[in-house]
């Protein structure tokens, strides 16, 4: 796939981008391109009838899980959505992070886990946000705490796109140790850290290489369909 055919991967259609602009950038969250990926590869599962929910970890303010919601509402055909997140902050960096990462949210001195205070937004936040973008919060599903505590337990049924902004180690690894075996063939994987040694790391040591890693244009956000090539 050429650079050309790739942003057409990625682009969800004039429609999805204004609502995008209109609702989630308008309140300064997140970065287009990975916004309108979301909302394309979201599209992609709901056309091509891929069977799953839809579920970010690292939800934060949920504008992810916003646009995938939407995309539903757009097409008529529901999926359930879950947010993940510690609604507290990204945690401090671990022994196996890298500097650059530990420069942005400080490294922990001990195991315990311990927020930073980074990317804070509470549950009543990411509540809100939803609802304010059309969906209806008593149909989704919030999980907050640090992953190691609710992943392992999570339950999900089958998914159809798993998107980790996990940014650690320790966070990405867990996450994808309990939640990468649900992924369906042909569900996506979205890793929005994937410029993170730590998590590359934490990834290769559960599945090994990733297949067809390919490169949302214009950002550090990478992906890959399971068991499918784009």
């Amino acid at each position: 796939m050429n650079e050309q055919e790739l942003r057409a991967y990625c682009n969800p259609g004039v429609l999805a981008k204004k609502w995008i602009d209109k609702h989630v950038l308008a309140s300064a969250l997140g970065i287009p391109p990975t916004l309108y990926a979301t909302a394309a590869f979201t599209f992609k599962v709901l056309t091509e009838d891929i069977p799953g929910c839809l579920l970010e970890c690292g939800a934060c303010a949920a504008p992810h899980p916003g646009i995938m919601d939407y995309a539903c509402r757009f097409v008529g055909k529901h999926r359930e959505v879950w947010l993940l997140d510690s609604f507290e902050g990204i945690p401090m960096a671990g022994p196996e992070d890298c500097d650059s990462c530990a420069a942005l949210v400080g490294r922990r001195l001990g195991s315990k886990i311990v927020t930073s205070g980074i990317s804070f937004c509470t549950l009543r936040g990411a509540q809100g946000n939803m609802a304010r973008w059309g969906s209806d919060v008593d149909k989704l599903h919030f999980v907050k705490g640090w992953f190691e505590e609710t992943v392992p337990t999570l339950k999900t049924g089958p998914i159809a796109i798993l998107r980790l902004d996990a940014d650690l180690y320790d966070s990405t690894k867990v996450c994808m140790k309990y939640l990468y075996e649900k992924v369906v063939d042909g569900g996506f994987v979205i890793i929005d850290d994937w410029g993170f040694s730590g998590v590359q790391k934490a990834i290769r040591e559960i599945i090994g290489e990733p297949p067809q890693l390919i490169k949302i244009p214009g950002t550090e956000c990478w992906f890959w369909r399971k068991g499918r090539h784009v």
